[in-house]
């Protein structure tokens, strides 16, 4: 439910924020993207019984984790 929420929204909100920056959210499009991320799974935690987030703060750490486990994966693929 993530993946197909950030495939269908996540650009979206992407966009938003840096029309709305001004284009700063593109110059720090890494703390954009973390903020999105986060978003997302507020919004899956509302839609879905099985997902719970207690707080927006509690989203942040999820979408960091999240994030720096993609990276190092990618990485690793990379190298094989």
């Amino acid at each position: 439910m993530i993946g197909i929420l950030q495939w269908a929204l996540g650009w979206l909100f992407t966009v938003v924020i840096v029309i709305g920056t001004l284009g700063i959210g593109w110059l720090f499009l890494f703390i954009t993207r973390w903020i999105v991320s986060a978003i997302i799974l507020k919004i899956a935690d509302s839609i879905s019984e099985n997902i719970r987030i207690a707080s927006f703060g509690v989203a942040l750490l999820a979408a960091l984790i999240m994030s720096l486990v993609g990276t190092v994966a990618e990485a690793l693929l990379r190298h094989l």
